[in-house]
């Protein structure tokens, strides 16, 4: 089974709700320039899918993953977290998905 463009079965999803509007071309500079780079060099991380969630001013990162262990691996404890801009991170979550079906055409 495959979901979106890999051989993976897990999606790992992360909404946060960056700075203030004066500093979002900066964060999103640092998040697509550096922080995903950083993600998609953890062996078993296979691609990263930011969205902007309309009228909220929250994002979503989508990453296939291959399996949960991805987060033991040690290169992905020297690169996860949000540096500097953990005091500017308003709320934030993630959660781990499997998946269950995958549909026709899919």
């Amino acid at each position: 089974m495959a979901f979106l463009d890999h051989n993976t079965e897990y999606v790992y999803i992360v909404r946060s709700v960056p700075p203030e509007p004066a500093m979002l071309a900066e964060w999103n500079a640092w998040y697509d320039d550096d922080h995903i780079p950083k993600l998609l060099s953890v062996p078993g991380l296979a691609s990263a899918t930011r969205y902007e969630e309309r009228g909220t001013g929250g994002y979503l990162a989508a990453y296939e993953i291959e399996s949960p262990a991805v987060f033991e691996e040690p290169r992905y404890k020297e690169v996860t977290g949000w540096g500097a801009w953990e005091p500017h991170v308003k709320e934030w979550r993630r959660a781990i998905y499997r998946l269950e079906t995958e549909l026709p055409g899919g």
